[in-house]
């Protein structure tokens, strides 16, 4: 075991005792606003080992908070929700995109190697 699975363990636990009890498992993709976020990541490295065209789930801080209010509202539980803005978009567009705003546009597009995985691989 790796401490990702067992970290992975814990978190699928504690889901399954709030459903248990009737609360409602929120999984939030990668959350973002202006300055926090995969682009905040990737912009502060010249050179990662991740796939520049890998796609990155993401939702807006704001609207994972809408999603919480929601999920708080709703009579039923139990139910596992995935939160995200159904808008995945590739680790260099993120860059790409960020690179437009005036906090970002003195930084320099990263150069990602290839690889797999999550913000690192």
């Amino acid at each position: 075991l790796t401490a990702d699975t067992v970290r992975a363990m814990r978190l699928l636990a504690a889901e399954r005792l709030v459903a248990e009890c009737g609360g409602s498992v929120l999984r939030l993709a990668g959350l973002y606003d202006h300055d926090h976020g995969a682009h905040a990541i990737y912009l502060s490295r010249e050179r990662w080992a991740a796939d520049p065209d890998g796609l990155i789930n993401q939702v807006h801080y704001s609207d994972a908070a809408a999603a919480v209010v929601s999920a708080l509202r709703r009579p039923s539980g139990g139910e596992t929700l995935l939160v995200a803005d159904d808008l995945p978009m590739s680790r260099s567009d993120i860059c790409r995109a960020a690179l437009r705003l005036p906090t970002y546009r003195h930084l320099q597009l990263p150069i990602f190697n290839g690889g797999a995985g999550g913000i690192g691989g």
